[in-house]
């Protein structure tokens, strides 16, 4: 990514990190809380390379005010099937990096092991 392009998503990431933490800590479940910061901790370089994306990010903010909607009406199930989409795309993009990831450590382990072999 190039350094404009983490400058303009900085602060979208920031945002986006700090509505999640404030919606999750209205639960008053500290153990979510605590599992939505490990995941955030855990996804945040990669779900910084999406949130580039202007699509990606109306995408993002028209489902965080469905989900403040449901929860302003007390509507449990639609607000956690709600929540179970909106982490669809990052958890997709994660597992496409790791998948790259792998494949390349793969290309990268078969290449260094023909040159061994020579």
């Amino acid at each position: 990514m190039s350094r404009r392009s983490r400058a303009i998503c900085a602060p979208c990431s920031r945002v986006n990190m700090a509505f999640h933490r404030a919606f999750f800590a209205l639960s008053g479940n500290q153990v979510l809380v605590d599992a939505i910061h490990e995941y955030e901790r855990r996804t945040h370089a990669i779900r910084s390379v999406s949130i580039v994306f202007p699509q990606y990010l109306q995408k993002a903010r028209a489902e965080h005010h469905q989900m403040i909607d449901a929860l302003l009406r007390s509507d449990r199930e639609h607000l956690i099937q709600l929540c179970r989409e909106h982490l669809v795309p990052s958890r997709d993009a994660y597992l496409d990096a790791h998948h790259q990831r792998s494949l390349a450590a793969a290309a990268y382990g078969s290449t260094a092991s023909n040159g061994d072999i020579e």
